[in-house]
């Protein structure tokens, strides 16, 4: 085996260790869904995950070329006494910065002699980054980047703008989102096969928080999911994202339980694992998808004194085969939160 792959396999191991700890310790998966709603780079899960393990406390990552060729910086010789090399360090022993292996999939179309490829091939190369941590500038350009990772601030009521900003964008998916006095018993509904999504009126914190759960099945659980036979890991992997999303935008939801993932996964190791995954990437989606509304907020007008008001809505025909495969799954008319 070369010495590359034996790298690749030995990152890989790390990565399966982590994802099997998860499953039994309850205090390192809370501490992982921490680091995740702190650290946002759209990076793939597997590389958050490796920045985890690694160096749990990185604030924002780039390779060597990139903090020099971009951000005017360079990674240290030494994190004690910051030297730029190493003949520069005074102290007793050079005290490395971190390196933090990642994963970049290399694919192949075609042959060494250019014929093309029956089934296209994909490998994965290692390469590494550093914590901004572990730099320092070059020059006076090279003063603090920004830092995309760092909460947003939230303004004015606790949880307003989340609730205006998915409404934003849940009319440009063209579905419906309104604010009831009362749903019967659940603080949020999602409906795709109408495409709507209905919260419980509620103080503005609760009906952030609902929407965002209501966000992840809108995501995550559309008409082909089997919501009746799997609800219990649609109301996780919901209530999960909706706890790291919050976590990221700067709002306490504390009453969240990280003990009831640990329930749920009951030592199916592959359907933890996977749902993990789909969690984290569903977290860094819909942060994405609030943060391309900024510039909308504007035209958004929102009054409580408002919400039992009705409003005409214009609804997407449903088609014919969607609603049978929808009935035909056996499934409720919409996912309860």
């Amino acid at each position: 085996m070369s010495v590359k792959n034996e790298r690749v396999e030995k990152i890989t191991d790390q990565l399966q260790k982590k994802l099997a700890s998860f499953e039994v310790d309850a205090e390192e998966l809370d501490q992982y869904l921490e680091f995740c709603a702190r650290f946002y780079q759209g990076r793939s899960h597997n590389n958050n995950l490796l920045i985890f393990i690694h160096k749990m406390n990185s604030e924002l990552v780039a390779t060597y070329k990139q903090w020099k060729t971009v951000h005017n910086r360079i990674v240290v010789a030494c994190t004690m006494c910051r030297a730029l090399a190493n003949a520069k360090c005074k102290c007793s022993d050079i005290t490395k910065p971190i390196r933090i292996p990642q994963f970049r999939p290399l694919v192949y179309t075609h042959d060494k002699e250019g014929k093309e490829l029956e089934e296209t091939k994909i490998f994965y190369a290692d390469f590494y980054v550093y914590d901004i941590e572990d730099t320092e500038p070059l020059n006076d350009k090279g003063l603090r980047v920004h830092n995309p990772n760092k909460p947003i601030l939230l303004k004015g009521l606790e949880g307003q703008e989340i609730i205006d900003k998915a409404k934003i964008y849940l009319k440009k998916k063209n579905w419906s989102y309104d604010i009831e006095s009362d749903l019967g018993g659940p603080n949020g509904l999602c409906n795709p096969m109408s495409k709507e999504i209905k919260i419980k009126n509620a103080d503005v914190k609760q009906m952030a928080k609902t929407t965002i759960h209501e966000l992840s099945h809108f995501h995550l659980h559309g008409l082909e999911y089997n919501y009746q036979e799997c609800r219990g890991i649609a109301e996780v992997q919901a209530e999960s994202v909706a706890y790291t999303v919050l976590k990221f935008l700067g709002l306490d939801s504390s009453d969240y339980s990280i003990r009831y993932i640990i329930g749920w996964s009951q030592g199916d190791s592959k359907r933890f694992k996977e749902s993990l995954k789909e969690i984290v990437e569903t977290s860094q989606q819909i942060i994405k998808d609030l943060e391309l509304t900024e510039g909308e907020l504007k035209n958004v007008w929102f009054d409580k004194s408002n919400i039992k008001k009705t409003k005409q809505k214009t609804r997407l025909k449903i088609s014919h085969n969607a609603k049978k495969k929808w009935e035909s799954l056996g499934s409720p008319k919409f996912f309860g939160s």
